[in-house]
């Protein structure tokens, strides 16, 4: 595992390993595991989208909104997250 999951209701998850573009990623994830491969480098610490997030759509993390997604974001992206709104790829 290279990864959490904290939230079942959460489109992010959080690197617990530095994570390499094309890198398997597994995380852990309430009642289970998940997979997908990341698209870009991921720090340790960092939040990636664990499924599709459309422009205006909240992104969610501990199952609450912590931003708004200024772009569409793939699976295995980053999301970085401004002051103001969310920015995410």
């Amino acid at each position: 595992m290279n990864a959490v999951l904290l939230d079942e209701r959460d489109n992010v998850a959080v690197a617990t390993h530095p994570i390499l573009p094309g890198e398997r990623i597994a995380y852990a994830r309430p009642g289970g595991e998940g997979s997908l491969t990341a698209r870009e480098d991921i720090p340790i610490y960092r939040k990636f989208a664990v499924r599709p997030i459309y422009q205006g759509e909240n992104v969610l993390e501990y199952g609450e909104k912590i931003g708004v997604a200024a772009a569409d974001v793939s699976p295995g992206f980053l999301v970085r997250i401004d002051k103001e709104p969310a920015a995410a790829r």
